[in-house]
């Protein structure tokens, strides 16, 4: 069982700069842990509200819902979260529950993967990962058909794993050559020092 004694939140900014939030969590005997979950540049179909859109005054009552509250287990803190996602948003609610895990784990002497497999009850054989490779944008970021999908990817399943980078090269090198053929790929136009400097006095 864990006290949250003092919890911090502060503004930082996503890729683009946009305001996210970034939580620090300590706990009664000390131990501290630091999360943050800035939304996606173009949220997907599914995403909630983001933090620009959040309440400050819900945030705080969440916050202090949350203060010296005794907690035996993560779906205890969660369930709190859950009720307050709706106008706080996923990208808020997130860096709290994360940052709850990280202490947990710390803890419970675990790593925070560890914890993870722990919480869901999953056991991981020790093999080679697969990766996943993005190839096209889908969800709102394909602005003709604004589909369900967030990104379309497709999965390497080539062992060993070197050769699994070897194709994914591969891949993206036949996909460039592709668009080129058909005219979709368009080069970027990069600007040189000296034409910015033009535009100094402006």
């Amino acid at each position: 069982m864990i006290k949250i004694k003092e919890i911090k939140v502060r503004e930082i900014l996503n890729s683009v700069g946009k305001k996210a939030i970034e939580v620090e969590m300590i706990e009664n005997n000390n131990i501290r842990a630091i999360s943050s979950a800035p939304s996606a540049i173009v949220p997907g179909k599914r995403e909630v509200i983001t933090t620009e859109k959040a309440s400050k005054s819900k945030l705080n009552e969440m916050i202090n819902e949350i203060y010296h509250k005794k907690f035996t287990n993560q779906e205890e803190l969660d369930f709190i979260l859950d009720s307050y996602m709706p106008e706080l948003g996923s990208n808020i609610c997130l860096p709290f529950s994360l940052a709850f895990a990280r202490v947990m784990a710390q803890v419970q002497n675990l790593t925070l993967v560890q914890y993870i497999q722990k919480l869901a009850n999953y056991k991981i054989e020790k093999k080679s990962p697969i990766p996943l490779i993005a190839i096209f944008s889908g969800g709102v970021h394909n602005q003709k058909e604004n589909g369900s999908i967030q990104n379309i990817m497709i999965a390497v399943d080539i062992h060993p794993f070197s050769k699994a980078i070897q194709a994914i090269t591969e891949i993206y090198s036949y996909i460039e050559n592709e668009l080129k053929k058909k005219d979709i790929l368009k080069a970027l136009r990069f600007i040189k020092w000296n034409d910015c400097r033009k535009y100094d006095n402006r």
